[in-house]
Order: C-alpha cells, then structure tokens, then sequence
C-alpha cells in the first residue's frame, strides 16, 4: 500500500497550455500570482461558449432544438452580464463584440449545427488521477465542451469550441502537438477530438485530430516532469520572449516582468537602427 504522498498535484488542461505559452507565466498563474483582468476577448468567447453551452442542454435533456431568436436572445443575455465588469479592457468597441457574437452564433447555428448529433454530454466535467508514487500524485481536471457518443463507439467524438479573431495557422503544429485534444482523448476513451473555430468569417473552421494510447504515456511522462519541477519550489522559471504571447496586450504579467525594462511599444521592438537603401554610399 502507498503512503499518503508528499505532494498533491492538480493539473488543469488549460495549465499545461499556460506553461506551453511561458513556463513562468503558467508558474505565476499557478501559484495565484496573477490576476486575470477580463477584456473583449473574453467577452466574446463566453457569450458565444455558455450560448452554446445552454442550447446543448436544451437539446441533451428534452431533446428539443431552441430556435436562432432565443440563441441571439442568449447572446445578448450573456454579453451583458460578461461585459458589466466597469474594468473590462475592450480591444473593440462593445457594439463590434456584440455584433461579432451575433455572427458567430447565425454561424454556429447554420453552417455547424447541422453536423452535429445529439450530444451525450456539454460542459463534461473531469478529475482523473493521471499518476501515482510514494512521493506525489497528480490529478488531470478539465471540462469537455460537447461530446457525442460514448467511448468504444468508432464514430464519438469531442468537439471543443473556439473563438479567435482569425482561423488558425499551422494546422500540422496543432495536429502534432495540442495538448487539449491528448488531455480529454485520455479522460473520455474517445480517440477523435474536432476543433471548431468560430471567427468573423462567414464558415466555421474545423480541425480534426486523432489520438493513441502512445500519445496519452507521452503525456503522463511530461505532467510529471511538470510535478518534479513545481515541487522544486523555484522562485522562476525560463521566461517564453520568442511567443506571440509575450507582449503588454496578451500577458497579464508583462509589466511586472520583460515589460519592467521595456518601454517602447512592443511592435517596435528589433526594427533596423539605420535604413539604408541600395543607391545611399555610407562611409563609416
């Protein structure tokens, strides 16, 4: 029989991509150093999600399909109580989100909703213990947007929903390495995960990725890397600068951290000193 461990570890999937983004950020954040400030993004993202999130219910417990009106009728509800926040940082004025809400969900209800199948669950919530030893043990947590289908059946899937301002690049960076579509194949038993990303376009786009058990070891082999090095207690980690998210507008933590010796506007950060053109003779 195991002794009680030394360390309890739990890991949420949305902290295994904060550390992918900046090993110190995702130490701070974990740690409860830093406070997340809300902003249009996240407006946004959670009036078109927990829209979503109530259809799926709907459908899931009484097998009825709300009409688009009362979807909108949703939005609405869900923007303004998103956006009552007087701190709320808008990186667009609230009349463009609520109108970029109101696309996205016409969208989702008639270019995506057709392909879906009833769901055997929305907002699935999960506590897994991943790994166990003498010195720690680690919990994997996390919440499934949609699933359909049970776990065995070669046609279930997972599908989470997304809100970026633009379609993903790189497909072939996702399909090798996002973590969440490793984390919930592992915690569901169903192997095919669908990223639908929802953006100011007039088509969803999809990205289909599926996952194995070899991926899933490859997994529980980093989380606990990732525990041997929390419990090491260090005061920092490698800070991520080469990262689209390492800037004033997207890291919390940036003025407390690069941002302290950087004053310019990031944008302008390594532009050429001198620029010289091919018919200028320089003399040095």
């Amino acid at each position: 029989m195991l002794k009680s461990p030394k360390h309890v570890h739990k890991f949420r999937q949305s902290f295994l991509n904060d550390m992918w983004k900046c090993p110190e950020y995702g130490r701070r954040k974990h740690a409860g150093l830093i406070d997340e400030q809300n902003n249009s993004d996240f407006v946004r993202g959670n009036s078109v999600h927990n829209s979503i999130e109530a259809f799926g219910l709907e459908w899931l417990h009484e097998d009825t399909q709300m009409p688009l009106a009362t979807v909108l009728e949703l939005g609405q509800r869900c923007f303004d109580e998103e956006s009552a926040d007087p701190a709320t940082k808008w990186r667009n004025k609230p009349e463009v989100v609520l109108e970029q809400v109101n696309q996205r969900l016409t969208v989702w209800y008639e270019k995506v909703l057709p392909l879906l199948q009833r769901p055997s669950s929305v907002e699935e919530k999960f506590k897994i213990l991943a790994y166990e030893d003498d010195v720690r043990q680690i919990f994997m947590t996390g919440t499934a947007d949609w699933i359909e289908g049970e776990a065995g059946d070669p046609h279930a899937r997972i599908i989470d929903w997304k809100n970026p301002s633009a379609k993903p690049r790189d497909e072939w960076m996702y399909r090798r390495s996002n973590l969440q579509s490793i984390v919930y194949t592992w915690a569901t038993g169903i192997d095919r995960f669908m990223l639908c990303h929802l953006t100011n376009g007039d088509e969803p786009h999809w990205i289909e990725m599926g996952r194995n058990a070899r991926e899933h070891q490859a997994l529980i082999d980093m989380v606990v890397g990732l525990a041997v090095t929390l419990e090491a207690n260090l005061p920092a980690l490698p800070q991520q600068w080469d990262s689209w998210f390492c800037a004033e507008q997207w890291c919390p933590a940036w003025s407390d951290c690069r941002g302290k010796y950087i004053t310019e506007d990031i944008k302008d950060l390594g532009q050429p000193i001198l620029t010289i053109s091919e018919k200028e003779e320089v003399s040095i």
